[in-house]
This record gives C-alpha cells, sequence and structure tokens, in this order.
C-alpha cells in the first residue's frame, strides 16, 4: 500500500519487537497508545516521507495493536485468520501453517483485488528500465558507426517531424509574457512561453544529432550521449531536467506536443471567466499547481484577505461550491478503488487505473467546514501521474463506511494516466 519503496530491515523488526515485549510484559493492561506511538515514530515512521503513507501505517497500528484483537480469545486479524488466545507458541505456528497461503494475497493486506496487477506492472517497468540502463552504459563504449546510428535514429526523427507537421511551435518566435492583473490569463502566458522553449529546446537537439549523422555537423559529448539514449529507447536527461515526462521517448515527444498545442489553445482565449467557465485537462499542463495558487490568489484578491485565511475545498457536484470562484477539472484518473457518487471496490478484472468524475475545486475560508462529513469521507493524494512522485493536492471523497479501509487500498488520484 504504500506509494513508493521503503527501507524497512530486520533491525527495525527487532525494534518493534522490543517494544511490544516491553509494553506487555507486566500483567497490568497494555498502554496501547504508547506502543503504537512508539512503532510508529521510531521503529518505523522515520522512514516514512510521505504523509498518504504515514496514514496507512499509522491504520495497521491502530487494527492490529488494539485489546480487541490481542487478549482475547479467536479475534480475527482478516478473514479465516485468528489469534489464539495461548501463550503456547505451537498453536500460533499450527495457525500459520494451516490458515495462511503461501503466497501474498492482496486481501489479507486490505489491498484492491486487482492490486497483483499493478506489481506486476510496475515490476515489468522497472526490469525494462533496468535493461535500458544496462544497454546504456554498454553503449557508451561503442564507436559511432554513421549507418548503424542512422538505422537507429530515424524514426524518432521522423516521428518529430510528423509531431510537428501541422504546428508551428518548433519555428515560431517565443512571444513575450503577458503581464496582466488577471492571474490565470498571466499562468496561461507563462506555461504557453515555457512550452514553446521546451518544443524548440527539443527540436534544436533532434536537429543537432540530424546534421551529425548527415556529416554536416560533429558531433560534440553531449549529443552523443543523448543520440545513445535515444537509440536505447531512453529519453535524454537533458530533456527530462527541462521537463520529467516518460522514459520513452516516443511517448515524451508525443506527450510534449500533446500538451504544448493543448496551452496553445487556452492562450488563445483571453478571458479567464470564459476558461473558468468550462473543465479544465490539468494534465495537459506541464506546471498545474500553478493554476492552484492563481486561483487561491485571485480568490483572496475578491475578499480582500490574505491567503493563509483560504484552504482548499475539493468536491464531486459544483453545487457544493456555490458562490465560490470554482474550478472544474477533467481528465481526472483514480487507482485503487472506483467512485460511483462515493468511493466503492473494484472488481479483480478492473483495469488498474480507472477514470474518475470531473473534479471541482474553490479555496474557502479556513475556518469553514469541509465539504463532505469527516466520518463519512477521506483525503485522498491527487498526484500528476500514477508514479505518484509530484503531488498535487489533498482532494476528500466520500465513502459509505469505514474510511480506514480506503486508506489501507492507498486509493489515489492522477491529473493524467501517463
Amino acid at each position: 500500500a504504500w506509494s513508493k519503496f521503503y527501507e524497512f530491515s530486520n533491525s527495525d523488526l527487532r525494534v518493534a519487537k522490543k517494544f511490544v515485549e516491553e509494553v506487555t510484559k507486566d500483567d497490568k493492561a497494555a498502554n496501547w497508545q504508547l506502543l503504537r506511538g512508539l512503532i510508529q515514530t521510531v521503529a518505523y515512521g522515520g522512514r516514512i516521507d510521505n504523509d498518504f503513507d504515514m496514514n496507512v501505517l499509522v491504520v495497521y497500528l491502530k487494527r492490529y495493536f488494539n485489546s480487541s484483537i490481542i487478549g482475547m480469545n479467536a479475534s480475527e486479524i482478516a478473514h479465516n485468520i485468528t489469534v489464539p488466545f495461548s501463550t503456547n507458541i505451537m498453536d500460533y505456528i499450527n495457525i500459520i501453517n494451516t490458515n495462511i497461503p503461501e503466497g501474498d494475497n492482496p486481501a489479507l493486506f486490505g489491498l484492491s483485488s486487482n492490486i497483483s496487477t499493478a506489481r506486476e506492472m510496475a515490476e515489468m517497468n522497472k526490469t525494462i528500465l533496468q535493461i535500458r540502463s544496462m544497454q546504456i552504459s554498454v553503449a557508451t563504449e561503442v564507436t559511432f558507426e554513421r549507418n548503424v546510428w542512422n538505422k537507429a535514429l530515424n524514426p524518432i526523427i521522423t516521428l518529430w517531424k510528423q509531431l510537428n507537421s501541422q504546428s508551428t511551435l518548433h519555428s515560431m518566435n517565443v512571444p513575450l509574457i503577458q503581464h496582466t492583473d488577471d492571474l490565470i490569463l498571466e499562468i496561461i502566458s507563462l506555461e504557453y512561453v515555457h512550452a514553446i522553449t521546451l518544443v524548440q529546446k527539443v527540436h534544436k537537439y533532434l536537429g543537432a544529432i540530424s546534421k551529425c549523422l548527415r556529416g554536416i555537423q560533429l558531433f560534440t559529448s553531449e549529443i552523443a550521449n543523448g543520440a545513445r539514449a535515444l537509440m536505447m529507447h531512453q529519453t535524454p536527461e537533458e530533456w527530462q531536467e527541462a521537463w520529467r515526462g516518460p522514459s520513452d521517448p516516443a511517448q515524451y515527444l508525443s506527450l510534449l506536443i500533446h500538451k504544448a498545442k493543448s496551452i496553445e489553445q487556452l492562450s488563445h482565449i483571453n478571458d479567464s471567466y470564459k476558461i473558468l467557465a468550462n473543465p479544465i485537462k490539468l494534465g495537459n499542463i506541464f506546471r498545474p499547481t500553478a493554476f492552484f495558487n492563481a486561483l487561491r490568489q485571485l480568490t483572496a484578491r475578491k475578499r480582500h484577505i490574505s491567503m493563509d485565511e483560504l484552504k482548499l475545498g475539493t468536491a464531486w457536484n459544483g453545487a457544493f461550491l456555490k458562490n465560490e470562484n470554482v474550478m472544474e477539472i477533467s481528465g481526472i484518473h483514480i487507482q485503487g478503488a472506483l467512485f460511483e457518487d462515493h468511493i466503492v471496490e473494484i472488481k479483480q478484472t478492473s483495469p488498474t487505473v480507472a477514470t474518475a468524475p470531473n473534479l471541482y475545486i474553490a479555496w474557502i475560508s479556513a475556518d469553514a467546514s469541509d465539504v463532505y462529513e469527516k466520518d463519512k469521507s477521506i483525503f485522498v493524494p491527487l498526484y500528476a501521474t500514477p508514479e505518484r512522485n509530484q503531488l498535487i493536492a489533498k482532494v476528500q471523497m466520500p465513502c459509505t463506511k469505514n474510511p480506514d479501509k480506503w486508506i489501507i487500498a492507498s486509493v489515489a488520484l492522477f491529473l493524467s494516466n501517463q
């Protein structure tokens, strides 16, 4: 259920075991709150750097370390798995041998039924990246052979030409940033300039490779290293430094042009009210957090208050945020659950990432109540992509019961599915 890999070790387990022994060694009632706090902050919590992962740890500790589980007869910690009311270690070994399957069953950990598919896909992508890294390290020793390099690099150069065949982004003059009191329009202007700069950077880079292949220009070490990366189907690091996108160069180029054209269309609208009147697909924006900040500043100006006096309000029905400056976001995706007016379980055959309804956001008074009741909702992370490495915001989602279940399932939203 973690958003990333953590280096938990046997040392952490030994520390946690020691805490359990100390808290439960006397006949007096165990201080479960103290034990959970020690395990959370000392044994495991120090390695966790994501607030939502910390929530998962807290829920697990509450679920298993309490008086209704430990010290009670036949307490069930998972389906068909009970904790024996016994001090005989063989009773526990028998439960392990007879009731716990050898393979990891997602249901035992409270995870979604299709998590195995997501894990296999993640492992596959990780393996592909490792193979490519090995190929790149070998390729750095390969000498330049024009015919071989031409054959390997021409497809990516041809793709770039096709992507730009009906666009002038690669050749147009970079416009000046439009400084205006309209914050939304200024953000779009900044994004447009950024998009053109990115496209032209890549165009110049691929143009230099093309000239080198034709013998018009000499290879520099930077161009040669980038060309080798492209030959191994890896996006050059120089491009990633400008904009962190897909590791596959064909996907990177396609998504780059798609985003740039989407921003170009927005730049033709000269009225922010018209922009906010329609759903915005923030997955097509290079820096989506800028839109959140612009809306916050716009709301603060309108109310004549400090931005610190506002908090983000999120809803799945625009009527819940009436009388506010609302932005409707389309193209949302969800993982770990499905959403049908509230969070529902997914099936084993469900896609690992599913579509979600449009999301409505507004900046509301910091002391205002949340849109949904606390005990019937949870806050989930909204990330830029399923890689979960760029957190955009925390979004409130209604659920009918047991919010902890969805915390353990690590439900998350994404602006884009790639």
